[in-house]
């Protein structure tokens, strides 16, 4: 799964994903994946966001929320336009960024991720329908 890791990072150059720093021989066989660092991810976002006792819920709007979405879909379109599935999207695989322009969400965990000609379409899941997987 490493291995397919550092092919996918390599491979995936975009702005809504996150980037390969360098790739670090550890010795002893073991190797060091170097990624740009976000602040957190947005699981932990949506924690603060559930938290009635916190004043972080009040920094994170509804509209900042659908420019991450936005974001993460974009993310997305460029992974499929490549012929590439992610496979395992959930929040803990979501990192938020600070940039210049704003705050920004990046894609990260690519260690499921599949190629089209592996013998997973874009879009499909172990988990589809015959009928959604067929299509």
């Amino acid at each position: 799964m490493l291995a397919r890791e550092q092919e996918m990072l390599k491979t995936l150059r975009h702005p809504k994903i996150v980037g390969l720093v360098e790739i670090r021989d550890s010795g002893h066989d073991k190797i060091a994946i170097v990624l740009e660092s976000g602040i957190d991810n947005i699981g932990r976002f949506a924690a603060h966001l559930r938290a009635k006792d916190t004043q972080q819920s009040t920094k994170f709007t509804r509209s900042l929320v659908c420019v991450w979405n936005a974001d993460i879909v974009e993310a997305i379109s460029y992974m499929h336009s490549l012929g590439i599935s992610h496979r395992d999207m959930k929040p803990e695989n979501i990192a938020i960024f600070q940039t210049a322009a704003g705050w920004v969400a990046k894609l990260l965990d690519f260690g499921i991720a599949r190629r089209s000609n592996e013998g997973v379409k874009p879009g499909a899941s172990r988990s589809a329908s015959p009928f959604e997987a067929d299509n």
